[in-house]
């Protein structure tokens, strides 16, 4: 265990023996300056809309087909008959 803490800690100190020139030899931060102005001149068009045809009709189909799709009865039951749901064996004939 120890030798694995002193692995950890020589290769540490060697990395940071090779980092430190770097980070010494990179040079101050100067002063921020304003950013540069956009230039006026730039002109965007806008987005061209196409035309996509709505038929109400075929949409109130779509709609009533699917309110039709998903319809459970309301007495619906866990199991499908001839089958019954028994409290400890959950579905038996």
């Amino acid at each position: 265990m120890k030798s694995t803490i002193r692995a950890y800690a020589l290769f540490f100190s060697a990395a940071a023996a090779l980092l430190a020139p770097a980070v010494a030899a990179q040079p101050a931060p100067q002063p921020a300056s304003p950013p540069p102005q956009p230039e006026a001149s730039v002109q965007h068009t806008p987005p061209v809309n196409s035309f996509v045809p709505y038929d109400a009709a075929a949409e109130a189909q779509k709609a009533q087909l699917r309110s039709v799709e998903h319809r459970v009865p309301a007495s619906s039951s866990l199991c499908p008959p001839p089958y019954h749901m028994t409290a400890r064996d959950g579905c038996q004939r």
